[in-house]
Order: structure tokens, then sequence, then C-alpha cells
């Protein structure tokens, strides 16, 4: 079978392996048919990921179609069409023994670079219990979301959020985010946009309330302390978390999901006097995951996000494509009977 490989930065490699095989009955193979290409698989792509030891497999965002699979009290049978949750934790040390399984002292992610490979290959082995099971299914790719979706669902369930939300850039995330604020918990969102461009797209997609970052610095006075909650989808840097500290409302909260573009200095004392609290999220749990499956499998996310598909063989094209237009949100299709 075949399997890709970023061999060096920038470089990606298709190669031919054996297919992987049942070692145990806590296990199964999967046939990704949509892998989504991230933000730290780009890092990894270009050479910026720390840690990283080169060749390496990527792909946590996935969805597939279950090819073996032993007797399981989980109900999935072999053809079954699954959303893969990536986190594969202990079981056995002080998080996971509380049910915090999201932050497992040994976590580890399929195609994290910790020995796991990732889905960007024709198989893969999968534990049984990071399966979820989709039915009535309407389209495979944004199926491919579901690990992005639930890690932005996360994000909005570890603190109450205030009636008045303002989201720092719709990239993936943050368009997740503000689809399942407006649409599940009808709140009064904006947005925060860096170039007139991308908010006359938004505009066309039917997004409002939307500003522009430049004209928010230029003029600060207007809208300082307007804001109850921000949210702070990834890559993030710290002139984006301490104008947020600014526009807060005292009592406010910020929200940063995912990694920041360097490390972040803040204006303490800015945050002291305001009371402003800062929450961090940069997994999801496993109610995340499958409450994710169903708002992608019913919602349709495709109208709002840019979405580009290319096949397992153009791998090259799909990266150098993400790093020449990261508005898009690339996807590798596995499979080439689904052309």
């Amino acid at each position: 079978m075949k399997k890709l490989l970023i061999s060096e930065p920038f470089k990606v490699k298709i190669i031919n392996v054996e297919e992987p095989q049942l070692i145990n009955k806590d296990s199964s193979i999967v046939k990704p048919l949509f892998v989504g290409i991230c933000g730290s698989d780009l890092e990894v792509f270009i050479g910026k990921y720390r840690g990283i030891t080169y060749p390496i497999a990527l792909g946590h965002e996935f969805m597939g179609q279950v090819d073996k699979i032993t007797k399981n009290a989980v109900g999935i049978r072999k053809g079954d069409i699954v959303a893969v949750n990536p986190n594969i934790s202990c079981g056995k040390c002080f998080y996971c023994k509380k049910g915090l399984n999201y932050l497992c002292s040994s976590l580890k992610v399929i195609g994290g670079g910790e020995g796991i490979d990732g889905a960007m290959q024709e198989k893969i082995k999968v534990p049984i219990n990071n399966l979820i099971k989709i039915s009535n299914i309407t389209e495979f790719p944004p199926l491919a979301l579901t690990e992005p979706m639930s890690v932005s669902l996360h994000s909005i369930k570890i603190t109450e959020l205030g009636p008045k939300v303002l989201i720092f850039g719709l990239g993936c995330i943050g368009t997740l985010l503000y689809l399942y604020l407006k649409y599940k918990y009808n709140k009064d969102i904006s947005v925060v946009e860096a170039s007139e461009e991308r908010i006359k797209e938004l505009e066309s997609k039917n997004i409002s309330d939307i500003y522009n970052f430049n004209d928010i610095v230029n003029d600060l006075e207007s809208f300082k302390e307007r804001i109850d909650s921000i949210l702070i989808a990834c890559p993030y840097d710290k002139e984006i978390i301490n104008l947020g500290t600014k526009l807060l409302r005292r009592g406010g909260k910020i929200i940063a999901v995912g990694r920041p573009k360097e490390k972040i200095c803040l204006d303490f004392i800015e945050l002291l006097f305001k009371e402003i609290s800062i929450f961090t999220s940069f997994k999801n749990t496993e109610e995340d995951f499958k409450e994710s499956s169903r708002f992608l499998n019913e919602f349709d996310v495709t109208k709002y996000l840019e979405l580009k598909v290319f096949n397992l063989k153009d791998a090259q094209k799909a990266f150098n494509f993400k790093i020449e237009n990261p508005k898009y949100k690339v996807l590798l299709k596995i499979d080439s009977r689904l052309d």
C-alpha cells in the first residue's frame, strides 16, 4: 500500500509499505478517505515544528471506512464510516483516572510524531475506542474536520461565555467556532479580520459584524470595553492577545484556542486591574468529538469554509498550495475510488 512521508522540510515522498495487521481485540484497520492538513502539519512540512524527527507520516484530522475489526462492544463493523479521534490516552495516570483523558500525562496523537503514524496512507491501525461511527452521511469531506471542530467546541465549554463575543480570525477553527456559537447558542458575535479582501469574502457568505484589525488598533478608544468574551483561534501572537485585553470589559474572558505563533508575554497589570480571566484550549474530550461529528453531519459547513481537495499523489502540490493560500482548508483524498 502507499504511504506519504514528509522526508525533510518542504519534501513529500510516497513509498510502498506492508499493510498494517490487527494485533489484538482492541484495534481496527481503517482505510482513510479524507485527511486534513492542519497548521501543525504545515509547521512540520516547513521545518518549524520543534522536536520532530524526519521522515514522518502525518495526518490526525481524518475520517475513513473500517477495513478490519474484531467483535466489539461499541457496535462498529467492517464497512462502517467513521470519524477518528486521534488522541490516545494511557487510561492509568492521575488524569485518566479522573476522566480527564485528554490531559493524559503520556497522551499520544495519531500522526503527532511520537512513533504513531498518521492517516496520510491507504490503511492505518486505530484503537477501537477511538472510532466514532457516522450514520446517514450527507457528505464525506467535512467529516475529516471532526478533530478541529472538537477542539473548537471544547474551547467554548471550558467556561461560560458572556453574551457579547468577539472572534479573532475566521480560519478553519475560527469559522467552526462562529458557526457553532451562532446556530447552537444564538450568541451576539463580532469578528476581527486583517484584510478588506477577507472581510468582503465573509460578507458574501452572510457573515456580518466584521471589523478590520487595523481600524480597531487605530481607533482603540471607540472599541474599548465593549466585549464580554474573546475567542482567539490559532495561529495568534502577542499583539492579538494584548489587543484582546484592551477590548474586554472588566471581568471579561479570553479563550486562546490552539498553538500560538510565538512565546507570549502579557501585560499583567491590565489583566489584574480589569480582573480578566484567560483560558487555553488545545485538545478535546471524547464527548466533544462525538458532538462535533454529529454537528458536521447535520450542518453544511462547506458554505462557509474555503475547501480544496487534492489526491494523495498530489500531496506536494497540496502542501505548497496551503502555504500560498492560508485561508483554504486543504484535504487529501486518499482513496482514488472516490473520484
